[in-house]
This record gives structure tokens, C-alpha cells and sequence, in this order.
């Protein structure tokens, strides 16, 4: 089994190295695993320190940059790199933030469940949702958290809780690359609509480090955009040609 890491890093210099330094021992025990560090559009060290990780890890370690701003920016472009690696089911490409937020909880998680819920399930969850995980926010993540979970409901009718969580992407499904749009954080959002559409997806417990910054989220303007972007998405499937 091999898990290659993507690492979305927008103005992340102070916390990549310890990143890195975190995952070699997966990279251990997983041989043949990698991360990509994907720079998109910052304005600090980033890109310099995430060459020189590169180069000190290689060659389990890559990076890539892009000028363009966003998460959706980052993930795209580690996934048409996976491309070229003709990933198999035994493969998992994972999507997580730049400070593992929650370490390797959704890992543990993620190998308990064991090789027939790999071998049935397309997508795998590191949910704050889960009833069983360890998660402690302020009041305004947990209430932005709980609206957009409603609204993807009624108006994707995604059923999974959490779509901005841990997740673990079986190889043989990075196809869906070629369906995804967005630049911003909701490419989470396109991921579980069509994994939900094409298999299976399990949420698994997680426990939540201590947040070591504040939320940057805007009840009112990013849920509005939120809000936006779910009745364009819609559009978009109801589209000839997109309905699957």
C-alpha cells in the first residue's frame, strides 16, 4: 500500500518543515509513498523552503508551484501529476491541510477499517462529524460548519456530514480530476459529489489538534459564497452530458 500525501501550502513557511519531518515515518513504513508540496500563490517563503525539502527529502518528497491562489489550484495540480504515475486500488492519494490538523488520527482510522472496506468503498473520510471523533471549536466554526452541511444536503443531496475533512481518494478514482472546476476550498465539495456517485464513501473518526490560529471564516461573506457556489454546481450537473 503506498499514500501519496497532497499538501495544499499557501503562505505555510513556518509549519512545512515540521510537516515533512511528521510524515517520514509513514513514508517509512509505507515504502514507495510521497508528498507533494503544492504551493499556490504565496507571497512568503513558501515556494523556498518547499524547494529545499524537496531536495533534502527527495525523492519521496516533490514540489510544485503555482502562481494563482486557491486549494482547488493546489489539488489539481498534484492530482495531473498523479496522473503520470498510473495509480492502482492499492494506492491512496490523500488530501489534508498543511499542519496534519488532525495528525494521524484519520490514518488510524483509515487502517482499522482494513482491506474489504478498502477494496468496497471509493472515498474515506477523516470526519469532525463522525459521533466518535474528538473535536473541540469556537462557536462560529461549528455553526458555519452546520449550515453548509445543511445546504449541501438540499441542494446536492450529498449525504456525508463532513466534505472538508482528511481525505483518502482510492488510486484507481483520480479520473475525477477531469470533472473538477473549482479553485477554492469547495473542490472538496465537487470530490464527494462524484465519489458519491460512483461508489461508496465512509466518514471515520478523527481527533482534533488545538487550533494554534484563529478561523478566518465570515459567517455572512463565506456563506454566502458558499451558498453561491452549491446552486452553480447544480446548474452546472444539470447540464447535458453531467447528469451522472
Amino acid at each position: 500500500m503506498k499514500f501519496y500525501y497532497l499538501i495544499a501550502a499557501y503562505n505555510e513557511e513556518l509549519v512545512l518543515e515540521k510537516t515533512i519531518r511528521e510524515l517520514e515515518p509513514l513514508v517509512q513504513k509505507y515504502p514507495g509513498s510521497e508528498v507533494f508540496l503544492l504551493v499556490n500563490g504565496s507571497n512568503d517563503k513558501t515556494w523556498d523552503i518547499a524547494q529545499k525539502l524537496a531536495k533534502d527529502f527527495h525523492p519521496w518528497v516533490s514540489s510544485f508551484q503555482n502562481h494563482e491562489k486557491g486549494m482547488g489550484v493546489a489539488y489539481k495540480r498534484g492530482l495531473q501529476e498523479l496522473k503520470k504515475r498510473f495509480l492502482d486500488k492499492d494506492s491512496w492519494v490523500v488530501f489534508t491541510a498543511s499542519d496534519l490538523p488532525f495528525g494521524f488520527s484519520d490514518l488510524d482510522s483509515f487502517i482499522k477499517l482494513g482491506s474489504q472496506a478498502w477494496k468496497e468503498n471509493v472515498l474515506f473520510v477523516g470526519s469532525k462529524r463522525h459521533p466518535l471523533s474528538e473535536v473541540q471549536r469556537n462557536w462560529k466554526r461549528r455553526l458555519g460548519s452546520a449550515v453548509f452541511e445543511m445546504a449541501r444536503l438540499l441542494i446536492l443531496k450529498i449525504k456525508t456530514k463532513d466534505t472538508q475533512g482528511t481525505l483518502f481518494l482510492r488510486g484507481d478514482q483520480i479520473s475525477v480530476q477531469e470533472r473538477l472546476h473549482s479553485n477554492d476550498y469547495f473542490i472538496t465539495v465537487e470530490l464527494v459529489y462524484f465519489s458519491e456517485r460512483t461508489g461508496k464513501v465512509v466518514e471515520m473518526p478523527v481527533q482534533l489538534r488545538p487550533e494554534f490560529r484563529s478561523s478566518k471564516i465570515s459567517i455572512l461573506k463565506d456563506g454566502y459564497k458558499s451558498l453561491l457556489q452549491l446552486l452553480r454546481f447544480r446548474q452546472r450537473m444539470k447540464a447535458p452530458g453531467n447528469e451522472r
